[in-house]
């Protein structure tokens, strides 16, 4: 059963100011997601420094009852009232404008090859909607793109660059495939051209070309022969050379993905897997050097790229080497594992290197049959709001989601993997829906750009009811988001000694994000 509905907002201090309204469809997840087709999509609605002088505030809302960005201004006072004899008393939160800690890097997803053909699959003008959304001033501001160096498991075939020449340690036949041209590269360059400031690209590698494994196998938990350990790095500059005579720059690498994962995983997908000294001594000994001879040791190398338990198990093996400390910038890892005790590692790591930089590369819902895709599911979206208000909180500097877009079956994959995705395209009727998580992460990537720093957020009154957290960003605008996860809405007094006070309604099961 469908249920279509359209959200125009919301009436409270001012009317609505969406510059484009949801158009909502019910699936009877929970929620809604919002259609998009070759003539309309919602939008957000825009908000300048200028246009928060003075006492301002705006508030963006989006809910498990159907609110998506609606927007609403209010303004500080110099005290609010108390409320009403018998009310619930309203939490406290006081921005702390003294406390500045880690810089934000940014937000984003990955061009997979599913991703990529599946946006493919839509018009043209289509297409620029979905991009639109994801990376215009008007969208939610992704300033990260992932790009897998060859095949994944989200892709329409297994493959990798070279792999029809066994032997061939000079990577004499390298050559990029019909994937990077068709589904990777014009998504890049779109989302490049849309954005109003860097989009940047990093990459990782999934495998080897088999032949260079001593398990001449697709799947299985294979190792890279030592004999390849230079052809190996080399492959990756190939890659790196190849995008950049397309005009096609990145900013940085990590040297494999789930490396540990994949060295012990038999199952179905690209793999080959490291012993994570082995991994560390192939880049320190070669790609470090292969990129710098190359001219890309600019690059931000981030090590790990694995679950978020190994953070300390990678950060302690290269920045606690006085060799090979300084070869690498940060420690990237994904969200699959993410619980109390490794959200401790964060801050253990970044107590102990302060100079390197914490960033959470990939996150999705993956699941078999029909689980992976559940459009309008609103739970997800609150997963995600707590993942990253929880990783902000504890110094990572962003958060990448994985598929761009993925169909309604969760793919495609060569192997049949399914996953849930932000963007969910269906290509029979032309149209694509925005998931809840969409939002979830628009309520971060639209309104905190790169280069914000965290600030302070202390709460009183039972204020660790609601996940929180607070930016200054480099134009000097104020972000503070609120999660409310709970089944009932909460009143909220937000102080500002440089502006006075507000009382914010945080509604059940929202997501907030506060500007001013």
């Amino acid at each position: 059963m469908l249920i279509h509905l359209a959200f125009f907002g919301y009436l409270c201090c001012t009317a609505s100011l969406a510059a484009s309204p949801c158009v909502a469809r019910d699936y009877q997840h929970g929620s809604v997601v919002c259609v998009c087709n070759s003539t309309y999509c919602d939008t957000v609605q825009p908000i300048t420094a200028q246009q928060l002088a003075g006492r301002t505030l705006r508030h963006y809302v989006s809910s498990k009852a159907g609110k998506r960005f609606s927007a609403m201004d209010m303004s500080f006072s110099d005290s609010v009232e108390n409320p009403a004899a018998g009310a619930e008393s309203p939490l406290s939160f006081s921005v702390d404008r003294n406390q500045r800690h880690q810089e934000v890097l940014g937000f984003g997803g990955a061009i997979t090859d599913s991703a990529g053909f599946n946006i493919k699959s839509l018009t043209a003008t289509l297409q620029e909607q979905l991009l639109r959304a994801y990376f215009a001033p008007e969208g939610i501001g992704y300033t990260f793109l992932r790009v897998p160096v060859a095949g994944c498991d989200f892709s329409l075939r297994y493959y990798e660059y070279d792999d029809d020449h066994p032997g061939d340690g000079q990577l004499r036949y390298f050559n990029l495939t019909v994937e990077d041209y068709l589904y990777k590269m014009p998504v890049i360059r779109r989302a490049q051209e849309l954005s109003n400031s860097s989009v940047k690209l990093f990459s990782a590698p999934w495998s080897a070309p088999d032949w260079m494994k001593n398990i001449n196998s697709t799947t299985l938990a294979s190792r890279l022969k030592k004999e390849y350990y230079a052809s190996w790095a080399n492959y990756y500059v190939k890659f790196l050379r190849a995008y950049e005579q397309h005009g096609l720059d990145f900013w940085g690498v990590t040297p494999h993905n789930e490396p540990l994962a994949n060295g012990y995983y038999t199952g179905n997908w690209n793999t080959m897997g490291w012993e994570p000294a082995d991994l560390r001594d192939w880049f320190a000994g070669h790609l470090r050097p292969a990129l710098a001879a190359a001219g890309f040791g600019r690059l931000k190398v981030m090590v790990g790229d694995d679950a978020r338990g190994t953070v300390g198990l990678f950060a302690d093996l290269h920045f606690g080497n006085e060799t090979v400390k300084d070869m690498a910038e940060g420690v990237a890892y994904h969200w699959y594992d993410e619980n109390s005790d490794n959200l401790k590692l964060l801050g253990r790591v970044h107590d102990l290197y302060p100079d390197k930089f914490l960033l959470p590369t990939e996150a999705c819902y993956l699941s078999g049959g029909t689980d992976g895709v559940r459009l309008g599911f609103w739970d997800r979206a609150a997963k995600y709001a707590t993942s990253i208000i929880e990783n902000l909180n504890n110094w990572a500097s962003g958060w990448v989601e994985w598929n761009l877009a993925l169909n309604t079956d969760g793919g495609p994959s060569w192997y049949g993997n399914s996953a849930d995705s932000p963007v969910i395209i269906h290509k029979t009727t032309d149209e694509f829906y925005k998931q809840p998580m969409f939002y979830a992460i628009g309520h971060f990537s639209a309104f905190v750009p790169p280069g914000s720093r965290r600030m302070g957020l202390r709460a009183a009154s039972g204020g660790s009811s609601l996940e929180a957290v607070a930016f200054l960003r480099p134009d000097n605008v104020t972000v503070v988001v609120f999660h409310n996860a709970e089944t009932s809405p909460r009143q909220v007094i937000l102080k500002d000694a440089a502006k006075g006070e507000v009382m914010l309604k945080i509604e059940a099961e929202s997501i907030n994000t506060i500007l001013y």
